[in-house]
């Protein structure tokens, strides 16, 4: 097995066990770096988690985030479509920033925060 396949084994592993015991993961590819470089901003990214029927939201900066679902047939293929999604949020920043210049995303499973980025 080559060393790339080797990694991508490896941090889909990683990835399972995570969701396994931690209860769901949240992962943002954009933007790269969770790095924010503009006032209006497009987030994307996936998350997984281990209900067999949640309800599922995101809230950025405390308040909940309209927010579109896209195919993710990679993370579907690791995870179950019915437990994993990918997603896309296009907001102002402006409208949640808090006071030191960061935005906290919260992927919310049935009510109760599961996981937390940060993007500064």
């Amino acid at each position: 097995m080559n060393s790339l396949l080797r990694m991508l084994h490896l941090h889909n592993a990683a990835s399972r066990l995570y969701v396994r015991y931690r209860g769901a993961v949240l992962h943002i590819d954009r933007p790269v770096a969770a790095i924010i470089d503009a006032p209006v901003l497009t987030i994307e990214g996936w998350f997984a988690h281990t209900s067999k029927h949640a309800d599922i939201s995101l809230r950025i900066g405390g308040r909940e985030a309209r927010w579109s679902g896209m195919r993710r047939e990679p993370v579907e293929a690791l995870f179950g479509p019915n437990r994993s999604r990918g997603f896309r949020v296009i907001l102002d920043l402006n409208q949640f920033q808090d006071l030191n210049g960061r935005v906290a995303i919260d992927l919310v499973v049935n009510g109760a925060v599961a996981a937390t980025k940060q993007l500064t």
